[in-house]
């Protein structure tokens, strides 16, 4: 008889973005698998995050998909509208940070509470996969642990009050979010984690956390998405460096890229002439902005937003591609992009400009996938950069089959089994 899994993510398509990847890709293999998945997932009217409709071909027919509103402030507190500042773009999120702990999500909580608790009287499941972040729905995975006899697991896609990314207006937030984490996760009965670095933190951290009850499961890439890809051509003679996703002001200013494109121009005008640094993605920044107060504006090419697809279509024509995560803050080493994955999968030399200590930057160099190299190291990366281009980079790619989306959605099932056999 099928097994069934029920998953809660709020992130889901037709939204893109990265945060969408993990899920839609996991239904997708589950149900290939002979599993029967329901998804409860957010229905967000108004929001400012990016629609990526050609996701919906992704999942199955068989996949059923409840949408539930919740009472989300919505679009004036979070994301970034068109033209906005990045001042006033930071301004927006500090103020979410500063009302609403965990996060602005909050309010959906028990609408997607009593719409799980529904589903189960409806229809029998399994097992339940919660998705985190938002953080709010390791809350939601708390409760739910308590109030059903299904086993629930919290997935969480990234760290939690170790994410640099994530704003603390006060050391008070600080302390409020610190405390609901541990009672999340010390409550919760089953989880996976994207980053081995999360599961050794919480063993050191958090009173009765069972690391027997937690699996790491990285995040990767889809093979099949990258069947029949046809590289996006680029000007002849040119070198292509690109950077996917969103620039952040305080976490991955690419200030220190830019420095250093200024010294490449510096020590060889005419090679720098043949440069090209492309963003595929949203931005906090103004970026053409600051690449004028290094005099390299014209080697800086802006995508913007693109679906899935058509961004891996763009990536795979580069001769490069760029990690940016500010050294300087030592939260950075707990963070490791879904993209990163991407990149070892398109075998194209990766330009990390990492903490050495990080787990992206393991990653990276257990590869033998590009350079790690620190952001204020600002010589050293124009003569990385120099180099590739004049005598073409060669790395050997090793072991990133370890990384496909397929593998990880059967680590997911053996998981699943596992605790179904636990707890009958």
């Amino acid at each position: 008889m099928a097994k069934r899994c029920l998953i809660v993510t709020y992130y889901f398509p037709p939204l893109g973005g990265g945060g969408v990847q993990r899920m839609t890709k996991l239904s997708k293999f589950l149900d290939r698998n002979g599993w029967q998945v329901t998804v409860i997932t957010a229905d967000e009217p108004g929001t400012h995050i990016e629609e990526d409709p050609t996701l919906l071909e992704e999942i199955p027919e068989s996949v059923r998909v409840v949408r539930i509103e919740g009472n989300i402030p919505g679009g004036r507190w979070t994301g970034r509208k068109k033209g906005e500042r990045d001042q006033a773009s930071y301004y927006k999120r500090w103020l979410s940070a500063f009302l609403f702990v965990p996060d602005i999500r909050r309010g959906w909580i028990h609408p997607a509470r009593q719409a799980v608790l529904k589903e189960l009287k409806q229809n029998e499941a399994d097992c339940i996969l919660v998705s985190s972040p938002p953080y709010s729905l390791a809350i939601l995975a708390k409760e739910l642990t308590r109030q059903t006899d299904v086993p629930v697991v919290l997935d969480m896609r990234d760290p939690w009050t170790v994410n640099p990314y994530k704003i603390y207006p006060t050391p008070m937030h600080k302390i409020l979010d610190e405390r609901i984490e541990r009672r999340s996760i010390s409550q919760v009965k089953y989880g996976v984690s994207v980053c081995k670095s999360i599961l050794q933190l919480y063993q050191t951290r958090i009173a009765n956390f069972n690391p027997e009850n937690w699996r790491y499961i990285p995040n990767g890439y889809d093979e099949e998405d990258f069947d029949h890809l046809q590289a996006k051509q680029n000007a002849q003679g040119t070198f292509n460096l690109a950077f996917s996703g969103t620039f952040y002001s305080h976490i991955n200013n690419p200030r220190d890229l830019f420095r250093a494109f200024a010294i490449l121009k510096e020590k060889d005008r005419a090679l720098f002439q043949k440069f090209r640094f492309h963003h595929i993605g949203k931005t906090n920044i103004d970026l053409l902005n600051l690449a004028k107060k290094f005099n390299v504006e014209e080697q800086i090419v802006l995508h913007g937003y693109l679906p899935h697809r058509e961004a891996l279509t763009v990536l795979s024509g580069m001769d490069g591609l760029s990690i940016i995560l500010d050294s300087r803050l030592p939260k950075s080493k707990y963070a490791i992009g879904s993209k990163l994955y991407e990149y070892l999968r398109l075998r194209k030399p990766i330009l990390a400009l990492l903490p050495k200590n990080s787990e992206a930057a393991e990653t990276i160099l257990q590869a033998d996938a590009g350079v790690v190299a620190q952001g204020t190291e600002h010589e050293r990366i124009a003569l990385i950069l120099k180099n590739w281009m004049e005598n073409r980079s060669s790395f050997s790619y090793t072991g990133i089959e370890q990384f496909d989306r397929q593998r990880q959605a059967q680590s997911f099932m053996d998981f699943f089994e596992e605790i179904i056999q636990r707890d009958k």
